[in-house]
């Protein structure tokens, strides 16, 4: 096992040309974006030893950068049950220098870019730990090529990495809108404009960047305090801290030139369209039937709740919220004329109405919501809408997912709430066996549930056709029916 000399565990700096350094004092006036990561805990890398390590993180071999998603490998392949072999002497290693760990928190993940294919080569065994400072770093480090040295044995795990990270970049954020009569909206055009001038001085992140928000991320928190509102800007795959560590302090820069207090900076990279799914509280407190208990299935039978695969809007100034939901019905399998069988799941027209063009949450004078006569919702309405043609439900690309947003929320929240008060109950408590079995399994569930939506195994199927209001049968008696074409892969009993 590799011996590391103080001296030389400290963090090199980078080889590689970093950008320039900000000149202090009145720049031009500055501000546009969406998503999120903290790289607040990002620090250049350093290669030794076929070990990579950073503040919060240390690899072997070399990390990869953030974000990266965690996916379960399949039980059948040969490292899942070589790994669980030796789980024992990875815990006894973690012990032995001191990583403070939960037992639940130590596993055999794909650790890849969103979006990106898994195979042997993305196996990575992933500890989630406590940070403290850089004695931890050393500690982990050493930690981690020992377990290495124990994988290296093996034929079956010889590939496998070994990631330990800290919790500030494991656990989950939470983004949403920033409310339309905060003071920085006004403020939001000039200092976007300032920070779009601030990236000329910056060539790789005015070449690299790809979008600017402002939104409010962060976690929930047990007081129901408001998230942080932040300029969040998202950049290329290919840009790390280095490249905008003083693009970042100019734009604080510009903040405090422009007297604009309590908002953050981050900059993330990733693609704009792979989000992380930003959650919504609640508007009440979730019941029972407002959220899932245990895992999603990722097969949908009958009955299973769904929702559009967008947010809706309410009022003149457009807030966003969760839509209704939707209950399947069934599966039925129609025979084409070519005969080729399809299988589509069954619901109500009133259910799918939400996902289609010109829904909003707006009354009209009688109290209901009200629709533009002109909108392609109208038309729906009165016509339905079959599968094919120039404004067909296939070609408009409706789509929906299961479970639903209003589900998938109430039920992250149920578990966060839950987690407090056990929490805090556990403080007059310690070490209660109850208190703690139940604390980690709603945090099992909890990030189940994330990583099902951030990953979008949501996605259920796209409508196909559908009655609207007015349809009727030959005794007049009304149709009130949509049919969902749907992934084959999610198909769920039909009883």
């Amino acid at each position: 096992m590799a011996q590391i000399p103080g001296e030389a565990f400290k963090y090199a700096e980078a080889t590689t040309p970093a950008s320039p350094e900000p000149t202090p004092g009145p720049q031009q006036s500055p501000i546009t974006r969406r998503r999120f990561q903290d790289d607040s805990v990002f620090s250049p890398v350093t290669a030794k030893y076929g070990c990579t390590y950073q503040d919060h993180r240390v690899g072997v071999p070399p990390l990869q950068l953030l974000p990266l998603s965690s996916i379960s490998p399949d039980d059948s392949l040969p490292a899942v049950s070589a790994v669980r072999a030796v789980k024992s002497q990875i815990h006894h290693i973690l012990r032995d220098h001191r990583v403070e760990f939960d037992e639940y928190d130590a596993e055999l993940v794909h650790r890849v870019i969103p979006g990106d294919d898994v195979s042997p080569d993305t196996l990575t065994y992933l500890v989630i730990a406590q940070w403290f400072g850089e004695e931890d770093t050393r500690r982990w480090f050493l930690a981690a090529e020992e377990i290495k040295d124990l994988f290296r044995k093996e034929d079956d795990t010889a590939h496998v990495k070994v990631e330990i990270s800290g919790w500030q970049l494991a656990r989950a954020k939470t983004m949403s809108i920033v409310e339309h009569g905060h003071p920085f909206i006004a403020a939001w055009p000039r200092i976007r404009q300032g920070i779009q001038e601030i990236f000329k001085g910056y060539p790789k992140v005015e070449q690299g960047w790809n979008s600017i928000d402002v939104v409010r991320i962060g976690y929930l928190s047990e007081n129901a305090e408001p998230m942080p509102v932040t300029i969040s800007i998202l950049v290329d795959w290919e840009l790390d801290e280095r490249d905008w560590r003083y693009c970042k302090m100019q734009i604080q820069f510009l903040l405090q030139e422009n007297a604009i207090e309590d908002v953050e900076v981050s900059f993330e990279r990733g693609d704009v369209e792979a989000g992380i799914f930003p959650l919504k509280e609640p508007t009440r407190a979730p019941t029972a039937s407002d959220r899932i208990f245990g895992k999603y299935d990722y097969k949908v039978p009958m009955g299973s709740d769904f929702g559009a695969n967008k947010d809706s809007t309410y009022g003149t100034q457009n807030v966003r919220q969760n839509g209704p939901t939707g209950t399947i019905g069934g599966y039925i399998e129609l025979r084409y004329a070519d005969g080729e069988w399809k299988k589509y799941a069954v619901t109500n027209y009133h259910c799918v109405r939400e996902a289609i063009e010109g829904f909003s949450y707006e009354s009209g004078p009688d109290g209901h919501p009200e629709v533009s006569a002109e909108s392609f919702l109208a038309k729906v309405d009165a016509k339905g809408i079959g599968p094919r043609g120039p404004n067909g439900a296939l070609i408009r690309n409706i789509a929906f997912e299961s479970p639903s947003r209003r589900k998938h929320d109430s039920t992250i929240h149920y578990h966060r709430d839950m987690k407090a008060r056990r929490k805090k109950v556990l403080e007059r408590q310690p070490n209660h066996a109850g208190l703690l079995k139940a604390i980690d399994e709603h945090e099992a569930d909890e990030r189940d549930a994330l990583q099902f939506f951030d990953t979008g195994m949501n996605n259920f199927g796209r409508l196909a056709l559908s009655s609207g209001f007015k349809a009727r049968t030959k005794e007049n008696h009304r149709i009130d029916i949509a049919l969902i074409e749907i992934d084959p892969a999610r198909v769920g009993d039909n009883m």
